[in-house]
């Protein structure tokens, strides 16, 4: 049983998924308000609270994971010893506005952005991280013998030896290639070593179908959309403005506000408003500092026409005509 689990990639996967599950059920309320079926139960009849249906639907969820523990293990139940060499997950977890990083045993290194979580397995044939939320910027140390990948909504991308950062997202993830190169598969697909690169031109983004296995170039950048199920690869210029959040700087060179906003609001402990949706599409060419959000954002007054109004639950950014 040691030979054919302890090393394999497929239950090294589960296992991972086993220990989201049963993070899932540690904080169950957002678990179960994510489910369709317990929200039903949750609702009850007409809208009527059904307590006990969810007491129950609790309990089964965790019976199941008891049964998959158990059928993973081959002998936690009655006592028996296991005869499978389980894989060790090791967990790293960023929080607001922290960025944070990591040196794995094999010479790799991740650095965490804010809000961001990971789930790390190493055995001897497999190098597996799982991206469960925020951002992350890799630098694989190369290992023929130990393909290393990263999992995110049900997608893997793999690489042997190569630097590139990963953003996930609720509508989709990003991935941005320094060096080496990466393939992204599904994750129950093997690697096709034999899939053409893309080389997109400078102003001719390439498209791709959700199903299609995508080689990327150094200097790239593959966006893939979750609800078009489509993964477009686009030539970028500058890499290294796009990831110098690395050294707790943000740079924005005509962006438009709004998006600023959204980008500062991952970094600040206090819900940043645009009150006055017009100002959205107002280019904003400025560097600012995660590691003084409140500076950061005061800053902005200094190159649009806005003023910023602080307050105990938020801040608001409304039009500076208004003073």
């Amino acid at each position: 049983m040691r030979k054919e689990y302890g090393n394999n990639a497929e239950f090294a996967r589960e296992y991972c998924e086993s220990n989201q599950l049963l993070a899932a059920i540690d904080e169950r309320k957002e678990f179960l308000s994510s489910c369709s079926d317990i929200r039903e139960l949750m609702e009850g009849e007409k809208g009527k609270p059904a307590m006990a249906n969810v007491n129950w639907g609790v309990g089964a969820l965790a019976m199941a994971c008891l049964v998959m523990f158990v059928y993973i293990g081959h002998g936690w139940m009655f006592g028996q010893p296991t005869e499978v060499n389980a894989p060790p997950v090791k967990r790293y977890v960023t929080g607001v506005g922290e960025i944070k990083t990591i040196n794995l045993e094999d010479g790799s290194t991740i650095t965490l952005n804010t809000s961001s979580e990971i789930l790390v397995v190493m055995t001897e044939n497999l190098r597996q991280i799982v991206l469960r939320r925020g951002e992350g910027y890799f630098d694989v140390s190369k290992d023929i013998q130990r393909p290393f990948s990263v999992d995110l909504q049900g997608r893997s991308i793999s690489v042997l030896g190569t630097e590139f950062n990963v953003r996930r997202y609720q509508a989709g993830f990003e991935i941005s290639l320094v060096e080496g190169s990466v393939l992204l598969h599904r994750q129950e697909e093997n690697m096709d070593v034999s899939a053409p690169a893309v080389n997109p031109e400078a102003d001719e983004p390439v498209h791709h179908k959700a199903d299609q296995q995508v080689r990327m170039l150094p200097n790239t950048e593959l966006v893939f959309d979750s609800e078009e199920k489509m993964a477009t690869v686009s030539r970028v210029d500058d890499l290294g403005r796009q990831l110098s959040w690395k050294k707790g700087i943000l740079s924005f060179n005509g962006e438009p506000l709004k998006k600023v906003v959204s980008e500062l609001n991952r970094y600040s402990g206090k819900k940043i408003v645009l009150e006055d949706q017009q100002l959205g599409s107002q280019k904003i060419f400025a560097t600012l500092s995660t590691n003084e959000i409140g500076v950061a954002i005061s800053g902005l007054e200094r190159v649009a026409p806005i003023k910023i109004i602080p307050s105990v639950n938020k801040i608001v950014i409304v039009s500076s005509e208004n003073f």
